[in-house]
């Protein structure tokens, strides 16, 4: 008989907003004043990251407040955020000079093609961007929301045959 030998590391859990949030943290603090808009690119490895983790990362984390009074709970649940995200601190609105961060999901030289892609725009932004990463997927803010809109995958609007790196 074989023996067979198992390890197990525990239960963890899977947090990828405070990596997104440093990583633009730390290219937004990188240079001085800018004349013209700022986009930050972030390559997210982890497999578990979603658009959850990037809009807490950028707006706060989320949080649900529950109103309750001396006969116990007097309304209905309230989401809002805690104020530790990149682009909104206890202050207020900051990196206020960073216009946008593309958000790149586990981009390889050979998915291009496939790259999971979407551009955030920051609402507070001092120059906001306008240039051709607008054709990409996009979070617009439009009425204290971001709407995300659809856009050209990332290999055609860098302008790469389609069968890249192949060619």
């Amino acid at each position: 008989m074989r023996p067979l030998g198992l390890r197990s590391y525990g239960v963890q859990a899977v947090e990828c907003k405070g990596a997104i949030r440093n990583a633009v943290i730390k290219k937004a603090k990188k240079y001085g004043k800018l004349t013209l808009p700022y986009a930050i690119g972030v390559n997210v490895l982890d497999d578990f990251a979603d658009d959850i983790d990037v809009t807490q990362a950028l707006f706060g984390t989320e949080q649900f407040v529950v109103p309750i009074g001396t006969g116990g709970v007097t309304g209905e649940p309230e989401m809002r955020r805690l104020p530790d995200g990149v682009w909104y601190g206890r202050s207020g609105p900051r990196y206020t000079r960073v216009s946008a961060v593309l958000i790149v999901s586990r981009l390889r030289h050979w998915g291009i093609w496939q790259a999971d892609v979407r551009l955030y725009h920051n609402p507070w932004a001092q120059r906001p961007c306008r240039c051709e990463l607008r054709q990409l997927p996009q979070a617009l803010p439009q009425d204290g929301k971001m709407v995300l809109a659809d856009g050209k995958p990332l290999g055609e609007v860098l302008g790469l045959p389609p069968d890249w790196p192949d060619v």
